[in-house]
């Protein structure tokens, strides 16, 4: 199929899909060196994410307003209300996406907050994909908490010196402590992302997307999915960026409000039958 007001092939654009700490950066540094390309400006490096985020930063700052201008925090971690876009807002949505279209033959990005906004997207995307990650729920609780009380301390003892030694002597109680207070936030917020995505995938044909669980994630069937979709790759050995460190695998004993729990194990079970 072309663009008629090009004469050329239309644009293929994949969408890589999943909760936050859930390896999409990884996937994602994996895929830009296979040469796809994931934006001109792209967020860099942090503590939590060393090797990059491989986040297009006009999808990233667009999801931030939004969330702000429906007043909704920024980070997409606290409950989210339903909202519509404004005029103003779809217009910049659509304007976007066609930018993106007239300046690569094949591009994608990844930001978690994209898995909030899947309806607009879906009007406006054309000759598009979906790349799926699923993490286990203890692993992304596990993952947010962690990375939260580490800014956390961070911040404090920028503040307070004497912090950093109670942060030494008392780290496992503070952590602990961080635990209760935020593990069911974050399974909240993962049980919302992950619902909205389920919903999504289920109003497509199955040959519109691959579901990928982290655990079990086979490059060779995602490399052979993504070139029989169209797009044009090299073929980088996956191996050749993984580092299994950067996937903290903890499994904390993590106390969730019951109602919550039965709620994302059977989200879980969902997906886990959806990807086999």
């Amino acid at each position: 199929m072309s663009d008629p007001s090009t004469n050329r092939p239309e644009s293929k654009t994949l969408v890589i899909l999943g909760m936050h700490r859930s390896g999409t950066s990884l996937v994602g540094q994996w895929l830009h060196q296979c040469g796809l390309h994931l934006g001109d400006r792209l967020l860099g490096a942090n503590a939590s994410n060393p090797k990059g985020h491989f986040e297009d930063l006009d999808f990233l700052e667009y999801h931030k307003d939004i969330l702000r201008n429906h007043a909704i925090d920024e980070t997409g971690l606290t409950p989210i209300k339903d909202f519509d876009l404004n005029r103003y807002e779809d217009i910049r949505l659509k304007h976007l996406i066609q930018l993106k279209n007239e300046l690569n033959p094949q591009w994608g990005w990844k930001e978690p907050r994209t898995c909030l906004f899947l309806k607009h997207y879906e009007k406006h995307l054309n000759n598009h994909n979906y790349l799926v990650l699923h993490r286990d729920f203890n692993q992304v609780v596990d993952s947010l908490v962690r990375r939260g009380f580490e800014k956390m301390m961070k911040r404090k003892m920028t503040r307070k010196p004497y912090i950093k030694l109670l942060y030494v002597l008392f780290k496992q109680l503070y952590l602990s402590r961080y635990y209760f207070n935020h593990a069911n936030t974050y399974l909240n917020a993962w049980i919302e992302y992950n619902s909205r995505i389920l919903g999504h995938l289920r109003t497509m044909p199955t040959e519109k997307y691959i579901l990928v669980r982290l655990d079990r994630l086979e490059s060779e069937k995602i490399t052979n999915q993504l070139k029989s979709w169209g797009f044009q790759l090299d073929s980088i050995p996956f191996q050749s960026i993984y580092e299994r460190r950067l996937l903290n695998a903890n499994q904390t004993n993590i106390k969730y409000d019951e109602t919550l729990l039965d709620k994302a194990q059977k989200l879980q079970d969902d997906i886990y039958c959806m990807a086999s």
